[in-house]
């Protein structure tokens, strides 16, 4: 139920399940098209950290009905406890939302919207706020559509 324009210079690098037969869980993971992120993708790069990445999280929400905030802050897969605690009003494909920035491998921006049936969860992750992947960032958001 969810879509949005991959921006122009990256790939989806995995489309992870990590839910159960009790919970839906899906992580979609974008990187940078570039031949180093694609040889380290196939497991054929140098042993190192991954690249910043803007990754979309989408969690079942029918079984606990979350709001934003009670996702960000009851749930470890906000990392908000890592964050300056600061979450801002947002809306994404009409649905309101909460933002908020944290600090861990890299700096991020994390976007959260709840609808009945599901949490999404964007993140953007940089090393330095100038980075073009923020930008990216931003006008993928702008695409987002949720049935």
């Amino acid at each position: 139920g969810i879509s949005f324009s991959v921006p122009d210079g990256y790939f989806i690098a995995h489309e992870i399940d990590e839910g159960s037969g009790e919970r839906i869980i899906r992580q979609i993971v974008l990187m940078a098209d570039t031949p180093e992120n694609r040889s380290l993708v196939r497991g054929e790069g140098p042993g190192r950290d991954g690249p910043p990445t803007i990754n979309v999280g989408i969690y079942q929400n029918d079984l606990d009905h979350y709001s934003p905030e009670q996702f960000i802050k009851g749930t470890s897969y906000s990392n908000f406890k890592l964050s300056d605690g600061k979450l801002s009003e947002t809306t994404i494909a009409g649905l309101s939302g909460l933002r908020y920035h944290a600090t861990g491998l890299y700096e991020n921006e994390n976007i959260v919207v709840a609808s009945p049936s599901y949490i999404y969860m964007f993140t953007v992750s940089f090393n330095s706020s100038a980075e073009k992947i923020i930008s990216d960032f931003e006008d993928m958001i702008k695409t987002v559509t949720i049935k």
